[in-house]
């Protein structure tokens, strides 16, 4: 799938160097690190570079159009070794049955959006992301590992009572996620509730994250990009967010209603039909899983 990389005049990402992860700046083939001070910002990660957003991307911007070096080591992407783009958001906000394809996957109907809210639940950060080319670690037993290929939201600035007319004013960009399930922990009849979110989607390695977050300037239509997610090169899911049930400004002005979105916070927006469990097909030590969108890169972790 093309993915367009080119036309985007940068991304940042998060750089695996000898000294620790540092951010950094992806200008065409090549990443720039950032020093730990950069234009009087702190620039130690992606995430202090999206507490000060409203001055960051404007100079990071003019230094890109300058051809200005930006201090530290350059190499090229291909040598890249990336971790996921924001260590680590204070929120993961995983949007659920947020497909009309997927629901009909999952639960045999399609919701009518007249008659439902949007529905999120908490995802652990740090210990489950993890970035490209990092392995996805299958639990001891588990036979129901999945696949979710999904659109992440990165926020830019505090959000609270956001209508969905404002929304985009408070994204920085948008990045990809996978959100890694085990179907089996997620049901429980051991006690009232039937579901077991933590169980079936925190465990270490089960938040694949990355490779870039690409600013929103440079996504103009976030509303229709093809995704694709590929399991050993075949493709499972193949749809487009167009068929989002509940759109990004939707999302943005429920989650912000009763809770505080911070800078750095990430939205994942839910995932579209083709997971394993519709297949009865789970992921397996030796497989490889890549989530593509259009625009946004290709995130590849193998399975282990």
């Amino acid at each position: 799938m093309a993915t367009s990389r080119d036309a985007v005049p940068f991304r940042l990402a998060s750089l695996r160097t000898a000294a620790g992860i540092r951010a950094a700046v992806a200008v065409e083939n090549q990443v720039h690190e950032l020093p730990p001070r950069w234009h009087d910002l702190p620039a130690e990660s992606v995430l202090a570079l999206l507490q000060q957003w409203d001055r960051a991307f404007p100079a990071i911007q003019a230094a890109v159009a300058r051809g200005e070096s930006f201090g530290a080591q350059t190499l090229p992407v291909a040598e890249a070794r990336f971790a996921a783009p924001i260590l680590y958001p204070r929120k993961l906000l995983m949007a659920g049955v947020n497909y009309v394809d997927h629901v009909h996957e999952m639960q045999g109907h399609r919701p009518d959006k007249t008659n439902v809210r949007p529905f999120a639940f908490l995802k652990a950060t740090e210990g489950c992301l993890i970035g490209p080319g990092e392995a996805i670690l299958c639990p001891a037993g588990e036979e129901t590992l999945d696949w979710e290929g999904e659109l992440g939201v990165v926020i830019g600035r505090p959000a609270r009572n956001v209508p969905a007319s404002a929304a985009y004013d408070y994204i920085a960009g948008y990045t990809i996620c996978n959100d890694v399930t085990s179907r089996a922990r997620s049901r429980r009849d051991d006690i009232q509730f039937r579901y077991d979110w933590y169980a079936s989607k925190s465990c270490d390695t089960f938040g694949p994250m990355g490779p870039y977050l690409v600013p929103r300037q440079f996504v103009p239509d976030p509303e229709n990009l093809h995704l694709v997610t590929t399991v050993n090169g075949e493709a499972m899911q193949d749809s487009n967010t167009r068929f989002l049930l509940f759109n990004i400004a939707e999302l943005v002005e429920f989650l912000t209603r009763d809770a505080t979105l911070l800078p750095g916070d990430v939205i994942s927006t839910g995932t579209p039909s083709g997971v394993g469990m519709g297949r009865g097909r789970f992921l397996q030590p030796g497989d490889v899983v890549a989530v593509e969108i259009e625009g946004l890169g290709r995130l590849e972790n193998p399975v282990r």
